[in-house]
């Protein structure tokens, strides 16, 4: 059992990506951001990074009206991201806006 949980999460962790690559400038900063927001805010518990093996950006798209707050997640960009348990099963789907970031399973 032991072994098909490690193949499980070794194969996520191969087989897909988390699509930084595909953001250059800028927009790969705003993107790495979000991958830090989105651990940050939904994947905190040790439990939640367990079961979470890969988180993959999805959706970044710069917004230039949000508002300058306190908070670190109040951002210039909102932004969808995907994670993914053993074996690649899409788990928890995180969006990133202005207001904070939301965490859906």
């Amino acid at each position: 059992m032991l072994i098909i949980g490690v193949i499980g999460a070794i194969s996520t962790k191969l087989f897909i990506s988390d699509n930084l690559d595909s953001f250059k400038g800028d927009e790969r900063k705003a993107a790495m951001e979000a991958m830090i927001a989105a651990e940050i805010g939904c994947l905190d518990h040790p439990v939640a990074r367990l079961l979470n093996q890969k988180v993959r950006l999805e959706k970044l798209e710069t917004v230039v009206t949000c508002p300058k707050g306190p908070t670190p997640f109040q951002q210039n960009y909102h932004a969808v991201l995907q994670t993914f348990s053993f074996f690649g099963i899409p788990m928890q789907t995180i969006t990133i806006t202005c207001e904070g970031v939301i965490c859906r399973n």
